[in-house]
């Protein structure tokens, strides 16, 4: 990306600067609980054994492997028969992990809190108390295996627990005695102990719910129609989940312009799913296009929020009883007469990629105040992305289609923006400002809040403040892979709102949109949060409110004498021992992070206007405008904000690619004119998905050929695939090599998209050979049919003149 493009701004300083900083501090908290010896968490990790004289038990043997525990219902009640703990092994090495007993304990002690240093129990036997042993076979190398242990209420100390908390469910795979000094494996998790006491009078926490509705991550523009039929039943149960928790919906435009883009053809359940939405009493607010992120757009310095330009690339399979609001932009081109094109509504069905490859600015430059204007690429496996939404031919339509302003009209409860967790600052702030946004969602990272969830912000505004912790729970809850790591993020968040429930707090559980969008069964963390009687629901706008800021940038921070780990006068942070700290290590990376995620965003926004212009050589320009843009606002989304953004980028850049090849000839490398005069095949490529109308110049590259037809002025070339055009030749010598000049541009001729030699060698005496060799060949055919014919009748002559004078005597005397 160019500097003049994309110049470096002071806000995206100050935005690298809080990352470090916030990053040092969370490095900091991560090494005290280390030091303390780790939380019993949601998705806990091996450790290595107690070192023998031997070093047996090394930490590169347990950073390889996993031992995940977690009790499938983390609620123990007097009423409990028994419990069924969810068991994970996990080796990534190379290496067998031996067969052992896994011994399962209780901790007899609650815990007092989010740091296990204040229990009073020791690690090893004293641990708790014993309540399984279960033998495990061998794990090999780069497998897992999961087991479920079911530990009847016999095996449980309920009786030896002093009181209502937390406590610790610890595991420790122990492996055999002909496995050598092989490290123990041990991890824990947490249950919830409720006695009768604790549920007649429950301490509760009140929580608030943010809800998300958004797509899964494989549709990258809108969905399809067969799509659509799979999420509703999702999407219908979370809205009753919902209800029942009193939560706030969060909403991706795309949902609700998903549905209406195909008008009366819209799948009938998915028009009765957005009546009932829209007459939902839950309070919801929209979410950007796609789930763009704010935070990206301010960082990279625009003045406007991304939004997308139009969608008659789907809305053209849709059926409207009456005309709508053209929502075509000049500049996009006309889309008021849809034709044949490329079926760019309807990939998925086939490819889940295919729905997300395509969307392009409506306008040719890449513009960086982030106006509909731009356009941007993506990459991947997104070649049949444009087809976003229906099945079947493109439809032709006697009026506009509807505008972007009517397929995303919404009647919000009032307009808030989130950006992703950990990203916000305050250009963030004053960018959605701008936009007419002053509520803002922002996580308990960047944010320090008094009194309640809901603040009011020193430089104005209010925030609602979501629990990082929490957050992090669900996320694993609904969308870890194993069923023990889900059951693990559970168990956390059992614990941590039942610690809050103690402390008196009350928190916001924003729910991570894109664990949301891709769980099977979003639905099920909000039922699961109802088993949890000490927590009440409660709508945000009854929660208390007080008054926060956002966190103070690392620079600052050195300013007010903290060293900061990036200053190069000083150098990187060390340990006692002189190695580089953790805490600049994580800081350093969560700065390169953010630092490339940055630099990506900016090059596929560079690229939108090259891929957009490319729409002029469409029968419908505005197609690939619209296409280009929902790709762009996608690859923004705050799903990709973290770990994995360059294999997302990397993806969107090499389907931009493939855009940019637009309508090329094919090259062959061996056309050969044996004659005076023929037609030469020039064959052209459409790598775009949607019909193309091109005009086509040829012209010869010597004065060995003559080119009596030279333009074709508009061929039409299917979306994707190939169309042949034949160009009268005429050769004015026996040999030599020469070339066609083919130029491929719009039918207006305002842009040339290529323009390339195709190589022809000219072998004119050729056709003079080999009519000599025909004429020949032919003279000797007629000469020997004439020579058997004469010999035949002359044989024939012969026969009838011998048997008469074989048959009379007299002649013979």
């Amino acid at each position: 990306m160019s500097s003049d493009r994309l110049p470096r701004s002071s806000p995206g300083r100050r935005r690298r600067a809080v990352r470090a900083g916030i990053a040092m501090l969370a490095g900091i908290a991560a090494l005290a609980s280390v030091a303390a010896g780790g939380w019993p968490g949601a998705v806990p990790t091996a450790r290595p054994a107690h070192a023998d004289a031997d070093g047996a038990g090394t930490a590169g043997d347990a950073a390889r492997t996993a031992l995940v525990v977690a009790a499938q219902d983390p609620v123990l009640r007097p009423g409990t028969v028994s419990i069924d703990v969810e068991v994970l092994v996990r080796n990534a090495g190379e290496e067998e992990l031996p067969a052992g007993t896994l011994e399962l304990r209780l901790g007899t002690a609650p815990l007092a809190g989010p740091d296990p240093g204040e229990t009073a129990e020791p690690d090893g036997e004293a641990a708790g108390a014993l309540i399984a042993e279960v033998p495990l076979p061998a794990t090999g190398p780069g497998a897992e295996q999961e087991q479920t242990v079911s530990v009847p209420r016999d095996q449980l100390p309920l009786g030896a627990l002093p009181e209502a908390g937390v406590y610790a469910l610890r595991a420790e795979l122990v492996p055999g005695e002909e496995a050598g000094r092989a490290a123990t494996l041990r991890a824990s998790s947490a249950v919830v102990w409720r006695d009768a006491a604790a549920a007649a009078d429950p301490v509760v926490l009140p929580l608030s719910v943010i809800v998300p509705l958004v797509l899964p991550a494989d549709i990258r523009t809108l969905p399809t129609r067969t799509q659509l039929e799979e999420l509703v039943p999702r999407w219908e149960a979370l809205l009753a989940a919902a209800r029942a928790r009193e939560a706030t919906l969060a909403i991706d435009p795309r949902v609700i312009a998903g549905i209406r883009a195909y008008g009366d053809d819209a799948p009938v359940a998915a028009q009765r799913f957005l009546a009932a939405l829209e007459r939902s009493p839950l309070p919801d607010f929209l979410l950007q296009f796609a789930d763009a992120d704010p935070a990206a757009q301010a960082d990279l310095g625009f003045t406007t929020l991304l939004e997308p330009t139009n969608l008659d690339f789907v809305t053209r399979f849709g059926a409207f009883d009456e005309p709508q609001q053209g929502g075509t932009d000049a500049e996009s081109g006309d889309a008021a007469n849809p034709g044949d094109g490329a079926d760019a509504a309807t990939a998925g069905d086939d490819d889940p990629d295919a729905a997300d490859g395509a969307s392009a600015g409506a306008e040719a430059g890449a513009d960086r105040t982030g106006g509909a204007g731009g356009g941007s690429g993506s990459a991947g496996s997104e070649a049949a992305d444009a087809d976003a939404g229906a099945e079947g031919d493109d439809p032709a339509a006697d009026f506009p289609f509807p505008d972007i302003a009517s397929l995303t009209a919404w009647d919000e409860t009032e307009p808030a923006g989130w950006p992703a967790e950990g990203e916000a600052d305050a250009a963030t702030l004053a960018l959605l400002d701008d936009a007419g946004i002053g509520t803002v969602v922002l996580d308990s990272g960047v944010v320090a809040a008094d009194d309640g969830p809901v603040v009011e912000l020193a430089t104005g505004g209010t925030a609602i403040v979501t629990d990082t912790g929490l957050a992090g729970a669900a996320r694993a809850a609904l969308g870890a892979a194993a069923p023990a790591e889900r059951s693990a993020g559970l168990a956390e968040l059992a614990a941590r709102t039942a610690f809050a429930a103690a402390n008196g707090d009350a928190a916001v559980l924003g729910l991570d949109r894109g664990a949301v969008g891709d769980a099977e069964d979003p639905a099920a963390i909000l039922d699961a949060l109802a088993g949890f009687d000490w927590v009440r629901a409660t709508p945000i706008a009854e929660q208390r409110t007080g008054t926060g800021a956002l966190a103070v940038p690392a620079a600052d921070a050195a300013s007010a004498g903290e060293p900061d780990a990036a200053d190069p006068a000083t150098g990187p942070a060390t340990d006692a021992d002189g190695t580089t700290s953790a805490t600049t290590e994580a800081a350093e990376a969560t700065t390169d992070a953010a630092e490339e995620r940055r630099e990506l965003l900016g090059a596929a926004v560079g690229r939108e206007s090259s891929v957009s212009e490319l729409g002029a050589v469409l029968a419908h320009p505005a197609y690939l405008s619209g296409y280009q843009r929902s790709r762009l606002l996608e690859l923004f989304a705050t799903r990709h904000a973290g770990p994995g953004f360059a294999e997302v980028a990397d993806r969107f850049r090499l389907r931009d690619a493939e855009l940019l090849e637009g309508v090329q000839a094919i090259s062959t490398e061996h056309t050969q004119l044996v004659g005076a005069s023929t037609r030469v095949p020039v064959q052209l490529r459409n790598s775009l998905p949607f019909d193309a109308v091109v005009s086509v110049e040829a012209a010869p590259a010597s004065a060995a050929l003559a080119v009596a037809e030279r333009r074709f002025p508009e061929v039409a070339v299917p979306a994707e695939a190939n169309q042949t055009v034949l160009v009268p030749v005429r050769s004015r010598i026996s040999s030599a090599e020469s070339g066609l000049v083919v130029s491929v541009s719009s039918t207006g001729g305002e842009l040339t998209v290529f323009t390339g030699t195709l190589p022809i060698t000219i072998r004119a005496s050729f056709e003079v050979i080999a009519m000599w060799t025909l004429g020949v060949l032919a003279a000797l055919l007629l000469g020997f049919g004439i020579w058997r014919s004469v010999r035949r009748r002359r044989r024939t002559g012969r026969g009838p003149a011998a048997s008469e004078g074989a048959g009379d005597p007299g002649s013979a005397e």
